[in-house]
């Protein structure tokens, strides 16, 4: 009796541990590293960038490059991916996206359509950035080699990753960030901008990796500003930086001022930004306090800063300069009628009685009334490991 119940515990485990069905082995798929996505009249132009292994695995010199890119279109993104079977000699497997480029023309007419797909497809992770294309189409992105990183699309998420961490300017946006922005009330998303600096027509090939400097870069660009899901207008350096830290998204940056003979470069590498919401007259008011911790990085001055005074005076012309930037940043997106800082969230979430009273037309209306009150205290917390520059003792004071 024990023996046959042990037999059919045993038969009942052969049901549930099935093997795997579905399993694909390597050779037989394309991973796909990158996607462009442009539009051309009612169609999906689709540009796929697709790993060369034996390329990437190789010892050897060799002449081939290390990724190649097939493009097609379709009436949606899933049907072009779908027709470049015809041109791919395998299955394009999208677990591995690191980079998805939209062109600006997509962006402009509205990327909530294209966003679809990639939410909804199983194999899709998450986890890639999501960037708009500047000045040319998204495919021209895919098209350009890269001299440190052999795979393009890999270069282009370590610079985002890079630049987000040490220059405030820039911001990585993965998918589920998007979406977050996108459905929520009270707040606009924003993309960092790509673009294809030098000569394209070189980009391709491999000369471009076999010269100094590269006849063809990819660069990071400042932030696109979309209103919901379309691309109304960019920000450059200064009202980028306003961004990113209204929005607490500072983790290290540098800062240059004048001083005597020169200039002083500071190091501003630890930020908090605290957002408060009150109300005034039945209308919102918001106080945005930026604080942050500042190292001296580099002195080329004339004269001894280092003092007491001196960095007081030097921590006042930084809060001074901060209240400027950001006040360009809120400028911009009044002007474009977009709230990229979520500060109709943050209402929503202090005071949901008010929101319900302003929410109605809050990009065109209330958000480009609302008074906003910027404080900002920069604390020079370390010098460096010198206390004195050669410059003053070689004849400054």
């Amino acid at each position: 009796m024990k023996n046959g119940f042990m037999m059919l515990f045993i038969l009942l485990l052969l049901f549930i541990l099935s093997g795997c069905w579905d399993k694909r082995e390597l050779n037989e798929l394309a991973i796909l590293t990158g996607l462009a996505i442009d539009k051309e009249a009612e169609e999906y132009k689709i540009t796929a960038q697709v790993l060369n292994p034996g390329e990437i695995a190789g010892k050897t010199q060799s002449t081939r490059v290390s990724v190649s890119t097939y493009e097609t279109t379709g009436r949606s993104v899933f049907e072009a991916l779908r027709s470049l079977t015809l041109t791919s000699p395998r299955k394009l497997y999208l677990s591995h996206l690191r980079i998805v480029v939209l062109g600006e023309e997509l962006a402009a007419q509205g990327i909530e359509k294209t966003l679809d797909f990639l939410s909804r497809d199983h194999e899709v992770r998450t986890d890639y950035f999501i960037v708009v294309s500047k000045e040319k189409d998204a495919s021209s992105i895919l098209e350009v080699l890269t001299p440190i990183d052999k795979i393009p699309t890999s270069n282009i998420f370590n610079s985002i990753e890079a630049s987000e961490k040490s220059w405030a300017p820039t911001k990585g946006v993965d998918l589920e960030d998007l979406i977050a922005r996108l459905s929520s009330e009270g707040v606009n998303p924003v993309l960092t901008g790509v673009k294809v600096e030098g000569d394209i027509d070189i980009g391709g090939g491999l000369p471009n990796v076999e010269r100094i400097p590269s006849p063809s870069v990819i660069s990071l660009d400042y932030l696109g500003v979309f209103k919901k899901d379309k691309l109304v207008g960019w920000l450059n350096k200064n009202e980028s930086k306003a961004f990113n830290y209204i929005t607490d998204n500072v983790t290290n940056t540098v800062s240059v001022e004048k001083c005597e003979g020169g200039n002083v470069t500071l190091e501003i590498y630890e930020t908090k930004t605290d957002v408060k919401v009150a109300e005034a007259n039945g209308m919102p008011k918001i106080t945005v306090k930026v604080e942050s911790d500042v190292s001296i990085g580099e002195v080329r001055c004339n004269k001894n800063i280092l003092g007491e005074d001196k960095l007081k005076e030097l921590a006042e012309k930084l809060d001074k300069q901060l209240r400027e930037i950001l006040n360009e940043g809120l400028t911009k997106a009044k002007e474009l009628q977009t709230d990229i800082f979520g500060f109709g969230e943050q209402i929503h979430k202090q005071n949901p009685k008010l929101w319900n009273r302003v929410k109605e037309n809050w990009n065109e209306e209330g958000f480009v009334q609302l008074d906003v009150q910027i404080e900002s205290q920069y604390n020079i917390r370390r010098t460096g490991t010198i206390k004195e520059s050669f410059q003053w003792k070689a004849g400054g004071d």
